[in-house]
């Protein structure tokens, strides 16, 4: 069985760098099961059963995706909303997912010294996946640290993107 479930959401992977290049990286390591959500689900009709039996069959889950305006991609938020519900997430018998790890390894467009108070976001990283963490929090899964990279839509060239690749793939070897 494969150790870590990699569920990505990009909302069109052809024109993604970052995310595409996380993707195929991630092919190379036998212990990774990749799910990608818009590949899976194009119309959006989400087999709920399915996707909280991949989740029960892992212990390690890591969400790819990029942030747009500060949010997950709408599959993403889609995904949250059917697959993690009452009795199976939370509340009377939703214990399903006590104690599992999920990370998150993202990309933003800007810069990252735009994401702080002063910076021209005015919001951190951290506050940003606020609601990640809460979703995490109340359904008594451990949150591990983020993984990002920057600029992906401003600055980040193909030898950045590469060297952040290398980087993810570490970061994923040590959850």
């Amino acid at each position: 069985m494969k150790k870590l479930l990699a569920i990505f959401a990009h909302q069109d992977m052809s024109i993604s760098r970052v995310n595409k290049a996380r993707k195929e990286a991630l092919k190379s390591l036998d212990s990774v099961l990749i799910h990608d959500l818009y590949e899976k689900y194009p119309d959006f009709k989400i087999d709920v059963a399915k996707e909280q039996e991949l989740l029960i069959g892992h212990d390690k889950v890591l969400f790819c995706f990029p942030i747009h305006w500060y949010s997950y991609p709408v599959l993403l938020k889609k995904y949250f909303d059917d697959v993690f519900t009452k009795g199976f997430a939370y509340g009377p018998g939703g214990d399903k997912l006590h104690q599992k790890k999920f990370s998150v390894a993202i990309s933003f467009g800007d810069k990252e010294q735009n994401f702080s108070k002063e910076g021209a976001v005015g919001f951190s990283v951290d506050e940003i996946l606020s609601p990640f963490k809460a979703l995490c929090y109340h359904s008594h899964i451990i949150y591990q640290p983020y993984f990002a990279a920057f600029g992906a839509s401003y600055g980040l060239d193909e030898k950045g993107i590469e060297q952040n690749t290398k980087e993810f793939i570490e970061y994923v070897k040590n959850l």
